[in-house]
């Protein structure tokens, strides 16, 4: 095995790993969820709930345990966009840091789910706040970079107000359909993680 290709192209396997990894198993979740199932109504999380989905619940919980720890070597590889400038750097390890921490809460979220609900909110609530900031920071960290594709940042300020969106929604409930928010927040995070490994493919970072 070539250690020099797998060090060079570590952020992006590891990255498209975990994201198939949480699609495919939260897919399985869903599919084996009894009755009606709609993200305007229910919480992502009631897919890992063995009292509302005993059958795909374990589905869902291992996919996020093996994504979040799949996802810290992702974090890891971001170092690879380190520059010169000291000040991007030290933002870029920020937001590194916050994504080894978003990631470990991913993983809690999969071992407590929503039938220990106060460990589920207090872990489920850390991944949200913590994917947001980690967005935030990344996004500023890569701005001057050249070779970090500007689409993907404007994509990035859309999915940090989607997250800030739904965790302001999730604190003051007003009727509207939170559980909706929740999902687009993930997929939103999802979707710019896979367009950050494409620029790195594609630019060969």
């Amino acid at each position: 095995m070539n250690l020099n290709l797998l060090k060079k192209y570590m952020a992006p396997v590891f990255g498209i790993v975990a994201i198939l990894i949480f699609l495919v198993f939260t897919l399985i979740a869903l599919a084996c969820f009894p009755g009606n199932f709609t993200p305007v109504t229910n919480w992502l999380s009631d897919l890992g709930n063995p009292n509302f989905n005993p059958l795909g619940a374990i589905f869902f919980n291992t996919g996020c345990i093996l994504a979040g720890i799949i996802f810290i070597p992702f974090f890891a590889g971001l170092y690879k966009w380190h520059m010169d400038k000291k000040w991007d750097n030290l933002i870029l390890v920020s937001a590194q840091i916050l994504g080894f921490i978003s990631a470990f809460a991913m993983i809690m979220v999969g071992i407590f789910p929503e039938t220990n609900p106060m460990m589920h909110w207090i872990w489920s609530s850390i991944l949200f706040i913590t994917i947001l900031i980690f967005l935030i920071l990344i996004n500023i960290s890569l701005f001057d970079h050249p070779k970090f594709m500007r689409p993907i940042f404007y994509f990035g300020l859309l999915a940090v107000l989607v997250d800030l969106f739904f965790i302001v929604m999730f604190r003051i409930y007003t009727g509207l359909p939170a559980p909706l928010f929740e999902w687009l927040a993930v997929i939103f995070s999802m979707f710019w993680i896979a367009a950050l490994i494409y620029n790195m493919i594609k630019l060969k970072v």
